[in-house]
């Protein structure tokens, strides 16, 4: 697609001109200015009924067929799941520009940019990223090693840019997501406490929710450098407390190579019809690294998919009765 959108510009010289103009000449402030004044002309041209045919057809526009007081009535579970040492966050809609790319080099083709140098929320964990460096840099501001570790969490709407072929999927979806950053302490203790954490918060989730009949625990180790026996202790005490739930180590796992390090671990859930979902997903990351410029810092990021959850098992709120 951007191949052709390029090839197109190619062909006109007043295209091309304009292209490279907004890309690379002007700065940010007059870019934003330019448009805000194009958009402003343009939207005086379009029709009421225009706009009632867009929200119709487009898929960006259309609501979710979830009544939000179901929404409402996950999000009141979940976050009652956590400790008080979780910040609740209520994210902004939009976040700065190349938010998603800059840290994890995602293309911004996923994201829908807007004329004031920001873009729609796509994956509220690189926000939460965000709010958790920020907060990691007060910490680091009175003392340079501090351990402390900032516990992030909010249920959010996303908005991808790109198509989804399966029908449980959409343009715009809701999921709650939840981040640790600290400082690595050691002994990969920083790690397998968090990795713990999230695990058996979604686990606990899944069983008040009672959809975890089946369900399997995938950790896989991108790196072959991590040591086996933390994972697999951490598998007996979860096993303890979760029974008929499958443990399994995955090392051959290809999705999301290139974007979690050294663990990543998903929650595979089977429908009445025993199709998987990987209803969650998360791993360990380099963001608040890069965002803080420090080596040290540790950072593991996860979510469950609320919305596809409760397409795939639309009886679940009734066991909340």
């Amino acid at each position: 697609m951007q191949n052709k959108i390029l090839e197109r510009l190619q062909k006109d010289p007043h295209l091309k001109e304009l292209f490279l103009l907004l890309a690379e000449e002007l700065n940010s402030s007059d870019i934003q200015s330019l448009l805000i004044e194009a958009f402003r002309k343009r939207s005086m041209n379009i029709s009421p009924s225009w706009v009632l045919n867009e929200f119709q057809n487009n898929r960006f526009y259309k609501p979710s067929e979830i009544p939000q007081a179901d929404y409402n009535r996950f999000d009141q579970l979940a976050f009652s799941l956590l400790s008080g040492d979780w910040h609740s966050l209520d994210l902004s809609p939009v976040t700065p520009l190349g938010t998603c790319t800059s840290i994890s080099n995602l293309s911004q083709n996923r994201m829908v940019s807007t004329i004031r140098n920001s873009e729609v929320v796509a994956d509220s964990t690189t926000t939460l990223a965000l709010k958790a460096a920020h907060l990691r840099k007060e910490c680091l501001a009175g003392d340079s090693k501090s351990p402390v570790i900032i516990k992030c969490s909010s249920s959010h709407r996303l908005l991808r840019a790109q198509y989804f072929e399966e029908e449980k999927f959409s343009a715009h979806f809701r999921v709650f997501s939840l981040v640790s950053a600290g400082r690595d302490t050691g002994n990969s203790s920083f790690e397998m406490n968090q990795l713990e954490e999230h695990i058996r918060f979604y686990l606990t989730l899944a069983s008040k929710l009672q959809v975890l009949h089946d369900a399997e625990v995938h950790v896989s180790d991108f790196t072959g450098e991590f040591r086996m026996s933390y994972i697999e202790e951490m598998f007996e005490r979860l096993g303890a407390s979760f029974e008929g739930i499958g443990f399994l180590s995955d090392p051959d796992r290809t999705e999301a190579r290139n974007y979690y390090s050294p663990l990543a671990f998903r929650i595979r859930f089977r429908d009445p019809d025993q199709q998987s979902w990987d209803l969650v997903d998360g791993g360990f990351t380099n963001w608040t690294q890069l965002l803080l410029n420090n080596r040290k810092e540790r950072l593991l990021s996860s979510a469950i998919g609320s919305e596809l959850l409760l397409r795939v098992f639309p009886e679940t709120l009734n066991n909340l009765e």
